[in-house]
């Protein structure tokens, strides 16, 4: 069993491609699943769903389709509600009564067993804890109080729980537990210009999942043209992630 996850592409049709391509090149996936914020905060929201559809990709609801959901305005951070509700306003009213009914069809989570007679090495794949699609996840700085708020109630078969809503992979071991954050698509905390993902593979002969954490390159500049062109509400800091420099280049300008 061979099992590709991502997560907050975020209507990042280049990125998704990007990723989609590189999982094939390395010789594809039983299943590829995408961990929820899906389409909103970029520019093609519905191309994006339609390539995740089409390519037969497993998908959970994450914070942001909660809100495209019409739920959740009320966990958005005060100052920022106005923004991104607005901006999910632009991506529903493009999205369509069908669009918008499958993805109230998407679960919460999705569970891997990779062999039926060896029991205790679930995956179980959710956008942030075992508890909510908002808030905290297993972030390696995270602390003991918070980690068993959101992973504590994980039943003794579950080996590995997978996850993305903070946008940076890794690894981290908790009480025999694996929290592994699978990278995202779109907007990563360190603000390379790479789309992230994760592979999970069991290895049957030792019984254990093996896991990959792969970052790949895309159009970011073509991306960056469209967020500027298309009319969503408020994308100045979307544009100015891809548009990103590091320090030493932005320096080297100013001189």
């Amino acid at each position: 069993m061979r099992i590709a996850i991502f997560s907050d592409i975020h209507g990042n049709l280049n990125g998704l491609n990007a990723v989609l391509e590189d999982i094939e090149r390395r010789g594809g996936a039983d299943a590829i699943v995408a961990a929820g914020d899906l389409v909103t905060d970029g520019p093609r929201p519905n191309q994006t769903f339609d390539r995740m559809v089409e390519t037969g990709c497993l998908m959970l609801r994450g914070n942001h389709d909660e809100y495209l959901l019409g739920r959740g305005r009320e966990m958005i951070q005060p100052e920022k509600q106005e923004d991104i509700w607005r901006q999910t306003l632009w991506v529903r009213e493009q999205f369509g009564p069908e669009r918008l009914a499958l993805l109230e069809q998407q679960p919460f989570e999705r569970v891997f067993s990779p062999d039926p007679a060896v029991q205790g090495h679930d995956l179980v794949v959710v956008h942030a804890s075992l508890q909510s699609v908002y808030g905290f996840t297993g972030i390696p700085e995270q602390t003991e109080e918070i980690l068993q708020e959101l992973y504590g109630s994980a039943p003794t078969s579950v080996e590995i729980v997978a996850f993305g809503h903070w946008h940076f992979a890794s690894v981290r071991t908790w009480r025999g537990l694996k929290l592994v954050n699978v990278a995202s698509i779109s907007y990563p905390k360190d603000r390379a210009r790479l789309a992230g993902y994760t592979f999970f593979s069991w290895d049957k002969q030792a019984r254990c999942w093996q896991i990959e954490q792969n970052r790949v390159p895309f159009d970011w500049r073509e991306e960056a043209r469209l967020l500027r062109e298309c009319d969503m509400p408020g994308p100045a800091w979307h544009v100015e992630r891809y548009y990103f420099e590091p320090e030493e280049e932005v320096m080297a300008s100013v001189a």
